[in-house]
């Protein structure tokens, strides 16, 4: 599926899925060993005891990978009918949440039954297990951004002879990778490992590997510390590597407590209130919000605007995360303007919309009024994806000249205009590189039908 203006259809994602990730950690909870996992220790056996064995466990894992690899298509299809607005049919997507991955199994009863109650056990500890996936992109997003290496361009060779790549991080003891003809990894992370220059040189093994695997004439070998195993629907192959010692924590000195000097609220205090203060006089929208887990994740600004994102939870437990846009008042305090919900672009784009790499992408959401026949620019930010084009600063221009400009943090952009600007739509948003160089332009808003 070629889409978002890509010049080749081609593409690799990224992504921990709690589904997937879900198959390994029973296998933990139960101790049931499943080469190549099969490094953890006996647990409580109540899946074993059920009926479980490793053959049936293999067989689900691959029904769960087909579940999740159609998940992935149906929303790529569905994000097809306006590709560069992945959030407008956000309630149509949430119409094809996937089944849960003890629904998938369709072995004996009693398994699925403890499947289930596993799984309400997983739901604790998903978001730990998760973390450290999270940490790994951002890691991987930096050194992709020093080294100036592109894995895209250096899978190139390859594009032509495998179907997308799609790489599952799961969490698991032993550092390995499991391939899953045409164009599956699964790749286990630890606490360290692997680092940015591992992973790279393991996704050219493996992607070589799977080369290899779908030409049977031309067949690559593994190499010796490498096994292949009969999967249920296709053979899997898999690599392990050594676990390498995890850097001892730096001792950091003690330093005396020194109590904090009293001062005057500052601008970042203030506008924070407002944002607490506005979360509390409408709880009939948020809901009933516990608000000793509200966390501010972003901030930007620009010439009396601010704007925050942040996440927090219900009394029901239940995670939800905003955008709040804040304008400046005249005393120096702030108001609430707009905003809305939000997701983690950055790590979820993909699973939305194609995952493109070719170009770097951006995606706003852009407010407007009308004066007369023509719109006029309020604000618009959101996410600037990088794929490794070193994007430093984007500038929104229109026919007239008029222009605003912002500098990425964090992979984020933030503009605002002055009732008096009267800055028209549609401008163009150009990506210029730390090279002062454009390398990406898009209308916004998007006008494509």
């Amino acid at each position: 599926m070629q889409m978002l203006h890509s010049s080749n259809a081609w593409s690799y994602s990224i992504d921990f899925d709690g589904m997937i990730d879900f198959c390994i950690w029973t296998l933990q909870a139960d101790g049931l060993h499943v080469p190549p996992f099969d490094q953890h220790v006996n647990r409580d056996s109540s899946l074993r005891a059920a009926g479980l064995t490793a053959r049936d466990w293999e067989v689900w894992l691959q029904q769960v990978i087909h579940q999740q690899s159609a998940q992935k298509q149906a929303l790529q299809r569905l994000a097809a009918t306006n590709p560069l607005k992945p959030l407008q049919n956000l309630s149509a997507r949430q119409v094809l949440e996937p089944q849960y991955p003890y629904v998938v199994w369709d072995g004996n009863q009693a398994v699925r039954e403890r499947l289930a109650e596993l799984w309400g056990q997983y739901t604790s500890v998903a978001s730990q297990r998760k973390k450290r996936a999270l940490e790994f992109g951002r890691a991987l997003r930096n050194a992709e951004q020093q080294s100036g290496k592109r894995l895209y361009d250096e899978l190139r060779p390859y594009h032509a002879l495998i179907p997308p790549l799609t790489i599952y991080l799961i969490r698991y003891e032993l550092p390995l990778d499991c391939l899953i003809p045409p164009a599956t990894l699964l790749m286990t992370i630890q606490d360290g490992q692997p680092e940015p220059e591992e992973f790279w040189g393991r996704v050219r093994a493996a992607v070589a590997e799977l080369v290899g695997q779908s030409s049977p004439r031309n067949r690559p070998s593994l190499s010796t510390d490498a096994k292949e195993k009969q999967g249920s629907h296709s053979n899997a192959l898999y690599r392990t590597y050594a676990r390498r010692p995890i850097p001892p924590v730096s001792h950091v000195p003690h330093v005396p407590h020194v109590p904090p000097r009293q001062e005057l609220p500052n601008r970042d205090v203030l506008a924070r209130q407002a944002v607490v203060e506005h979360l509390g006089k409408q709880h009939e929208f948020y809901g009933n919000i516990d608000f000793a887990t509200l966390q501010f994740l972003r901030e930007k600004s620009t010439a009396g605007w601010k704007l925050y994102e942040a996440t927090f939870q219900g009394i029901n437990r239940e995670q939800q995360r905003f955008v709040f846009l804040l304008q400046q008042n005249e005393d120096g305090t702030w108001h609430f303007i707009s905003g809305g919900s939000s997701i983690d672009m950055q790590n979820q784009w993909f699973k939305l919309v194609a995952p493109v790499r070719d170009h770097p992408l951006i995606f706003l959401t852009v407010s407007w009024t009308i004066f007369g026949n023509q719109q006029l620019l309020q604000t618009a930010y959101g996410h600037v994806i990088d794929n490794g084009f070193h994007i430093k600063r984007v500038r929104l221009i229109n026919q007239a000249g008029q222009q605003l400009e912002d500098a990425v943090e964090d992979g984020y952009v933030f503009f605002a205009c002055r009732p008096e600007q009267q800055i028209k739509l549609p401008m163009q948003a150009e990506l210029y590189d730390q090279h002062n160089k454009l390398i990406w332009r898009q209308t916004i808003p998007d006008q494509a039908p």
